[in-house]
């Protein structure tokens, strides 16, 4: 930018930048790549070499339009040499951008704009590490949408996520906590996605609002981790969409509890589904069919599965499991079963519970002494007005025991009387 001491506006910015797009954009200058002759400018006289009297040249911002249009070389000319100029620019010019280690060379034909680096390499400057941070849950808290590590949500957590999460290492909702994949606030529902995996534990919970439920693997549904997806047997699911919902195939088959919220309805779309605890319609139907079935567990210890009705049905087919505990009789004995379901049939006592075999005797209905009647029947009714006709010295109450056919449905809600071994688990479907 100096002359012998002085500024010279030729070589400023605005000057260099002017003559480079001259140079690249002029007919008069662009139609050839063959370096030319510049004239004479004041104070170089012809002889003088050009870098004794150059001392800088900072073209900062617009060195690379000007790399691009411009060249010099040696000017020693000499005659008998094979070269007598240096057609090059770097061989007198070198170009520094102040990002040494990323630099590149410069080209040696016209124009003088070079490719730029393409790749990975080294730079030089400070380096930077992106730390994903782990997240633990152990409150009642809204999640915001970030990008995680391992998020846990402890026994006391209630994680409610208000956006998208992505998760690159393990969710796990502890025995206890509880995950809802809608924010308090959010109207949407918000998938959880990565390369990570995904666990809840038996005695969590899990709050689906996405419409196709839950899925084992696959990108839909409300967990979408890319890594393996555990989703216990002995924890509770409670879906509460806003629009009509399937239960999803990463549904278990069966499950702790139950629960719909949703007032346009859950439908089973797993293979069916096992409850051992609750079945809870706080707002919304619980539709089956033959293929997706609704059974409530029972054992002798752990006790029989419910239905929790505040405003909702089961539309479908269900099947309702009564396993009675053996502490008071050990042994056989009657024991008094009522049906819940619609059209179950009393034959349906031998084809699903097993090692019991039910004997419909009708000749006890008309016997003068029923109690002496073989095969004795083990299965009973009961008829009030049978009590009032009969004419035998029979205790009146035991007059009123009736033996139904086998092909007569179970009356819904009505009592009935079966001599069952205590182990014997009864399954009533319709």
């Amino acid at each position: 930018r100096t002359i012998n001491g002085a500024a010279n506006p030729e070589f400023s910015n605005q000057g260099l930048l002017a003559a480079a797009v001259l140079g690249l954009t002029d007919s008069r200058y662009n139609a050839s790549t063959a370096i030319q002759n510049i004239p004479n400018m004041d104070g170089f006289p012809n002889g003088r070499r050009l870098e004794d009297a150059v001392d800088q040249i900072e073209l900062k911002a617009v060195g690379g339009v000007v790399l691009a249009a411009i060249g010099l070389w040696y000017d020693d000319f000499t005659p008998a040499s094979t070269s007598p100029v240096t057609p090059r620019l770097g061989g007198v010019l070198s170009f520094t951008t102040g990002v040494e280690r990323n630099d590149t060379t410069i080209r040696d034909a016209f124009p003088y704009v070079q490719t730029p680096w393409s790749g990975t390499g080294s730079a030089s400057g400070p380096t930077n590490s992106v730390v994903i941070p782990d997240l633990t849950v152990s409150t009642a808290m809204p999640v915001e949408p970030g990008t995680y590590n391992n998020v846990v949500i402890t026994s006391t957590g209630a994680a409610s996520f208000n956006g998208p999460i992505v998760v690159n290492g393990t969710l796990t909702v502890q025995t206890g906590g509880t995950l809802s994949t809608r924010g308090v606030l959010a109207t949407n529902c918000n998938p959880i996605t990565g390369p990570g995996s995904f666990v809840l534990q038996p005695g969590a919970t899990l709050r689906i609002c996405d419409a196709n439920g839950i899925a084992a693997t696959g990108t839909t549904g409300a967990i979408q981790l890319a890594g393996t997806r555990t989703y216990s047997s002995d924890a509770t699911y409670e879906y509460i969409g806003t629009e009509a919902q399937l239960s999803g195939a990463g549904l278990p088959s069966q499950v702790r509890s139950l629960t719909v919220n949703n007032s346009a309805g859950l439908t089973l779309n797993n293979g069916g589904v096992r409850v051992a605890q609750l079945v809870t319609l706080t707002n919304g139907n619980l539709t089956s069919s033959t293929s997706q079935m609704l059974t409530l567990l029972s054992t002798p210890t752990a006790g029989t599965a419910l239905v929790v009705n505040t405003n909702g049905a089961v539309t479908g087919p269900a099947t309702m499991q009564r396993a009675i505990d053996p502490a008071f009789n050990a042994g056989a004995g009657y024991r008094h079963y009522s049906s819940p379901v619609m059209s179950t049939l009393l034959s349906d006592l031998a084809s699903n519970t097993p090692s019991f075999s039910p004997i419909y005797n009708q000749a006890y209905n008309t016997a003068a002494t029923p109690g002496t009647t073989t095969p004795f029947p083990n299965v009973f009714a009961y008829d009030q007005a049978r009590v009032t006709n009969a004419a035998n010295t029979t205790a009146a109450f035991d007059q009123g025991f009736v033996v139904p056919q086998a092909s007569n449905a179970m009356t819904v809600l009505g009592g009935y009387t079966v001599n069952i071994t205590s182990g014997a688990v009864v399954d009533l479907s319709g």
